[in-house]
């Protein structure tokens, strides 16, 4: 198959002077965009008016989302680019498409991811060192960068992009938000009791008197969701909200 400069990559690579060079600016911009978009994104969530629990590890998924669709809008084209031209049935035609299909955007696509993979190791490491471990966070973006590289020198770019339909489940575990993807579940809320003490927490409500003798307590939404806390004139159990409800905080401090 002929390659169609529609992307203008060809004026880029006679610019930069070859297309290795020119392919390492577009990977240079990519991990550039994908850390300006971290960054925007993170300050958007900021300016809402409550944020999400566990923002910390939302903001730490920021880009998730972004990579996991583009991801999977190309596995959809190359599929269907695999469907139009009968290679899910012939197989010389799918070796083909596979591994000798010349044109431009899955090779854009394979530089990305490889930008993503950067992007996402510089913002673990250094912001969210908390959160980045030595097996999902260095040697997973180490191996699919080396795995990139590989791709990018010897082939494959296409097929790389049709098995990119495998992001799809990472969309779906996101249910909507980046806060629940890589997020394990708390056991404990760290929050004192008393509304002066309590860390990260705003009151949403008066306080009420539950008539029991329990003291005066109140909901707020801090930093592990909302929450149930005492006023002055007794602690309780802090309780927090789940999917199933309300659940008794089993390790927080009374």
């Amino acid at each position: 198959m002929q390659d169609i400069d529609l992307l203008g990559l060809e004026t880029l690579y006679t610019q930069t002077g070859s297309q290795l060079m020119g392919e390492f600016v577009l990977f240079l911009t990519f991990t550039c965009l994908i850390l300006t978009y971290h960054f925007i994104a993170k300050f958007c969530v900021s300016l809402l008016p409550c944020n999400p629990p566990n923002v910390r590890t939302a903001f730490a998924w920021m880009q998730t989302p972004l990579t996991a669709s583009i991801m999977t809008a190309s596995g959809i084209c190359a599929l269907l680019l695999l469907y139009k031209n009968d290679a899910l049935i012939d197989p010389r035609e799918f070796t083909q498409l596979m591994f000798d299909f010349d044109a431009q955007w899955p090779r854009l696509v394979v530089l990305y991811f490889a930008g993503h993979c950067v992007a996402d190791t510089l913002l673990g490491a250094t912001l969210y060192s908390d959160q980045f471990d030595i097996v999902s966070g260095w040697i997973h973006h180490t191996a699919y960068l080396l795995l990139m590289v590989g791709i990018l020198v010897f082939g494959g770019c296409f097929g790389f992009v049709a098995f990119a339909i495998e992001e799809l489940p990472t969309l779906g575990s996101l249910d909507g938000s980046p806060m629940r993807h890589g997020e394990a579940e708390d056991e404990e809320v760290d929050l004192e009791a008393g509304w002066g003490e309590v860390e990260d927490l705003e009151r949403e409500s008066p306080p009420h008197n539950d008539g029991g003798g329990g003291g005066v307590w109140g909901w707020g939404w801090g930093r592990k969701g909302w929450t149930r806390v005492a006023g002055d004139e007794g602690p309780e159990l802090p309780l927090y909200r789940r999917e199933g409800g309300m659940e008794p905080n089993r390790g927080g401090r009374q």
